[in-house]
């Protein structure tokens, strides 16, 4: 069987069959691979372009108990690092604060123990759109000064970032030191609903000028991605919701709009 670009070796035959069915319809998928278990878990990803009040109505959603959460990103004017698929992010809401260092095009089957420390952090497989990327996630806990200080740009980032970060960054994909010229971009807030009995989440996206983005997400085991997503598009079909034509992932437009803030 001839590989896509960037397909990872590890899956079956039978999930690569499975997903290029799924990239023929709208959504897309993110495949999580576990090393402990035998069959990936997935998570089905929707962008919606609607009102946000159409949405929750339209849904029956109610907002998470937890509240909204603010996220900053941090990249160069340039955003140098997002178009070579590496974005940093903090979030923070309940919990404290989390600085998370996301790479794309990676392949899971490939990554090494010792790259992800216990508890640190996971791979994943994740598709938007007609693109299909491994991406490694590592997490480190800042304090609240830290973190205030990191927003408000007076903590360079390379001092923020925890050791498997910064080894993930030097060792894996050479991409230590970072550059000087990093800013501070945000604040995203970012409510999440649910529906009474249902399993998927909704989330709002709110940029600093009140721009919105909408995305509609379910985990699932892979075997049940294909009749899960059906299952959804025709939910929000018969409510009314209109999906956007792209489906791709809505981050680096994101930052696109953040950077006309002063």
């Amino acid at each position: 069987m001839n590989r896509t670009p960037g397909f990872p070796a590890g899956l079956s035959v039978r999930i690569c069959t499975a997903l290029f069915a799924v990239l023929a319809g709208h959504g897309s998928v993110a495949l999580a691979v576990q090393q402990d278990a035998s069959e990936p878990r997935a998570e089905i990803q929707i962008n919606l372009c609607a009102r946000p009040q159409d949405v929750i109505h339209g849904l029956a959603l109610q907002p998470d108990d937890a509240g909204p959460t603010e996220v900053w990103y941090f990249d160069t004017p340039g955003l140098e690092y997002a178009r070579r698929g590496l974005v940093f992010r903090l979030r923070r809401g309940d919990r404290k604060p989390e600085l998370t260092l996301k790479v794309t095009n990676q392949d899971c089957t490939q990554i090494k123990a010792a790259w992800i420390p216990k508890g640190e952090g996971k791979c994943e497989y994740d598709n938007h759109g007609a693109l299909f990327s491994g991406t490694v996630s590592l997490m480190h806990t800042l304090d609240d000064k830290a973190a205030q200080a990191l927003m408000a740009g007076r903590l360079p980032l390379k001092k923020a970032l925890g050791e498997a970060q910064i080894a993930y960054l030097r060792d894996v994909v050479s991409a230590w030191p970072l550059v000087s010229a990093i800013r501070p971009l945000g604040p995203i807030k970012i409510q999440q609903y649910r529906a009474k009995n249902a399993h998927f989440d909704v989330n709002v996206w709110q940029l600093p000028a009140g721009e919105t983005t909408i995305e509609l997400s379910e985990k699932t085991t892979f075997k049940d991605v294909l009749h899960r997503r059906s299952d959804l598009l025709a939910l929000l079909s018969r409510t009314g919701i209109a999906l956007c034509p792209d489906q791709a992932g809505q981050g680096i437009d994101r930052l696109k709009i953040l950077l006309k803030r002063p």
